[in-house]
């Protein structure tokens, strides 16, 4: 079986920047078949980006300061890569790697699940103190919540973070 191949690619969003002028720094991930696209947390002035090398060019605090967080972004997703690749043998997806990478495990509870838990404490609760009415409307909602999740965000749930 042909293993799959992974690539990592820096860009600049262009289109967007920060009232301080910078803009920020995305990453598409590619493992076979599968991409993903996200964003690095980190912005940088577009006049130093060097769109051959994915890098920021110079020496100046923010070039090295950034290019050593893009470092280090390589660094885990290739760790999380050959994890998930010992773990899963071939069946591993950018999705799966993007996951592990920015710690959106795909057992943690997400915002369908949460709602769904919340629709079973309401139904308990219709003809006591909640209406039919409104559970059927909340069950409308959840699928058109689900069907904006896969549509605009390509994703069957949506990860919930404790803060």
């Amino acid at each position: 079986m042909k293993e799959k191949t992974l690539k990592l690619l820096f860009y600049l969003k262009r289109g967007t920047k920060s009232k301080a002028g910078k803009s920020p720094i995305m990453a598409r991930l590619s493992v076979g078949r599968t991409m993903v696209q996200f964003s690095c947390k980190t912005a940088c002035s577009p006049s130093l980006w060097d769109s051959r090398k994915h890098r920021l060019v110079g020496k100046s605090a923010e070039a090295v300061a950034v290019n050593a967080e893009l470092d280090s972004l390589q660094v885990s997703v290739c760790r999380a890569y050959e994890d998930l690749r010992k773990k899963e043998g071939e069946a591993v997806t950018a999705e799966e790697v993007k996951a592990l990478v920015l710690g959106l495990q795909s057992d943690s509870q997400g915002l369908l699940y949460h709602l769904e838990e919340y629709l079973t404490r309401f139904r308990e609760r219709v003809g006591v103190d909640r209406s039919e009415r409104r559970y059927k409307f909340l069950r409308v909602f959840r699928g058109h919540l689900k069907a904006f999740l896969r549509h605009r965000y390509r994703v069957s749930d949506f990860p919930v973070h404790q803060g």
